[in-house]
């Protein structure tokens, strides 16, 4: 009995990370917009409609973890073509807005790649932001080895109509991101002859 409810958890949260979320009785799509802020004003992510998002949590303190996966985010949008980045946004959220201003962890998301945004907010605005894509973030004790905060290791795609649409873990590839990032720009119109 366990392993069938093991096994519906696991399909479910399948469904849920694979598949566009919507209302079933409305058939409004759900979309996980959120504005914060950056060191050059507010990022709001209705106005990026349109754009593949690619969304990493982290924290100017967590070090190597959270460098390596904004890093391979970065080597993946160098893989795409120009046409292509112009249609990406890569966004890096701290995780740790009390210790990570506008400007540290917009220094911090430049020192990446000069095009990755880097976003915070007030603690409550960043967890629901982070609650919006299922993201764990968790304090840790003072005195206790590691970063302040621990957040989960991901990246988040965000389709450019504003859908929440998949997830990458640390097992994924530097080409394969690129190939997600890839098959989820939307087709250009063809110039006229």
């Amino acid at each position: 009995m366990k392993i069938a409810i093991a096994g519906l958890v696991v399909l479910m949260g399948a469904v849920f990370l694979w598949r566009p979320l919507s209302l079933p009785f409305s058939g409004a799509v759900v979309t996980n917009d959120f504005v914060l802020q950056t060191a050059d004003g507010p990022l709001d992510t209705k106005a990026l409609r349109g754009n593949v998002l690619a969304v990493v949590f982290a924290t100017v303190d967590c070090g190597a973890p959270c460098a390596e996966r904004a890093g391979r985010l970065a080597r993946a949008y160098a893989q795409l073509n120009d046409g292509e980045r112009a249609s990406v946004r890569m966004v890096l959220i701290s995780a740790d807005p009390e210790r990570d201003p506008p400007v540290r962890i917009g220094a911090y998301a430049k020192g990446i790649h000069p095009e990755m945004a880097g976003a915070t907010g007030k603690p409550d605005e960043v967890q629901a932001v982070a609650d919006g894509f299922a993201v764990l973030i968790k304090r840790n004790p003072p005195g206790m080895d590691g970063p302040p905060v621990a957040v989960s290791q991901w990246i988040y795609l965000v389709e450019p109509d504003g859908r929440y649409s998949s997830v990458l873990n640390d097992n994924v590839g530097v080409e394969a991101i690129a190939q997600s990032l890839r098959s989820r720009i939307p087709p250009r119109p063809s110039i006229g002859r």
